[in-house]
């Protein structure tokens, strides 16, 4: 099986986001997970009505993360996008049996990218989790050890998919989501599901954590 490298869908996908920061009609929720060498980066964004933006950093296996007023975790979202082999995985890495950085590189950086927006009379929710390398030399071993939970084509599972219509619901949330953009809930669950993640994570990771992050 060959992995679709998805550079290309990650700098598509922060090319719509900076659309929607400068949209003046669009409604949108934007949220980067990154988790590196023991270390996590959080960015929640709202746009529409009301605009907000939360930064956080942290601990891999703390649930106390703290606002990063040091642009760490800005910084590592750059670092992110400028990555030249960023591969995507699938449903079945969700598994804590299949946990995605067992294998990978320790300069690996995994990344929940969760996007939906309201525009134009459609509204659109992605969800997809990556991880991202410098070189083909760090990636060869986690795509030659687990490539079967690595994409080779479009990822459409029911908890991490590409691009679809917010109305085709598959896991609950999707209507959650519309009334939040329409300015109808107080809150969306991304919340929940990066805290499930995190956790995950954290099992198999506790011993590499290092101190402190985000300096």
């Amino acid at each position: 099986m060959t992995e679709f490298n998805y550079r290309e869908y990650v700098q598509s996908l922060w090319r719509k986001i900076e659309y929607f920061r400068q949209s003046g009609s669009a409604a949108a929720q934007i949220q980067f997970a990154l988790f590196r060498d023991g270390c996590g980066y959080r960015s929640y964004e709202e746009l529409g009505a009301k605009r907000s933006k939360t930064v956080q950093t942290g601990l891999l296996t703390s649930d106390n993360w703290r606002n990063d007023s040091s642009g760490s975790a800005e910084r590592e979202i750059a670092r992110f996008l400028s990555l030249s082999e960023i591969y995507a995985f699938t449903d079945e890495a969700l598994d804590i049996r299949r946990h995605p950085l067992r294998n990978a590189h320790w300069d690996t950086t995994l990344a929940l990218v969760e996007m939906a927006f309201l525009a134009d009379g459609g509204a659109w929710h992605q969800r997809m989790l990556f991880a991202g390398f410098a070189n083909r030399d760090q990636a060869d071993f986690l795509t030659t050890i687990d490539g079967d939970i690595l994409a080779s084509k479009r990822v459409m599972g029911q908890q991490l998919f590409e691009w679809r219509p917010l109305s085709e619901k598959t896991d609950g949330t999707d209507r959650t989501i519309v009334n939040h953009l329409s300015g109808n809930t107080p809150r969306a669950p991304h919340d929940r599901r990066f805290g499930r993640l995190r956790r995950c994570l954290a099992r198999t990771t506790r011993s590499l954590a290092p101190d402190v992050c985000g300096a």
